[in-house]
């Protein structure tokens, strides 16, 4: 069985468990973008080989940072959505210092994990990105983060 069968079927059930239902519009939907989704994959290992959009086992743990912040940015958000209703409205621009080169596909998918997962958690949101410094935009203030290469 070929990779893409595979990936085929865990995207058609993955909608089908997010959609909640199994009804006949459901299961065309499912199996029109699971399709689509299949072959943007196909297509983009033929075009760029099969390490064009590679990443490394070490980010694994980078990518759990965003998770671990969920519980404490609900809580710091619940707390700025409550001033605001006193009409204590909050929010600020943080320019990340962030190493921000994309020439290699390995850097640019890197740089696109980093946007992601600063925008996972409820109180940050990667606005843009500019040299050497990512943009986000928090309800709540919190400092920089030290690391410029992985800012979660």
């Amino acid at each position: 069985m070929r990779w893409w069968t595979l990936c085929w079927a865990g995207l058609f059930g993955l909608y089908l468990l997010l959609a909640g239902e199994a009804s006949g519009e459901e299961l065309v939907a499912a199996a029109l973008t699971a399709a689509a989704a299949t072959g943007s994959g196909v297509l983009i290992r033929r075009l760029g080989g099969p390490r064009a959009y590679s990443a490394r086992l070490a980010w694994a743990r980078h990518a759990i940072a965003p998770l671990k912040a969920l519980p404490v940015d609900v809580a710091l958000v619940g707390g700025v959505l409550c001033r605001a209703l006193i009409g204590r409205a909050a929010g600020t621009l943080l320019r990340q210092p962030f190493d921000s080169e994309r020439d290699t596909p390995l850097a640019a998918a890197r740089c696109a994990l980093v946007v992601l997962g600063a925008s996972f958690a409820p109180n940050t949101v990667a606005v843009g990105i500019a040299p050497a410094r990512l943009l986000l935009h928090r309800l709540a203030p919190r400092p920089p983060s030290p690391d410029r290469a992985w800012p979660l």
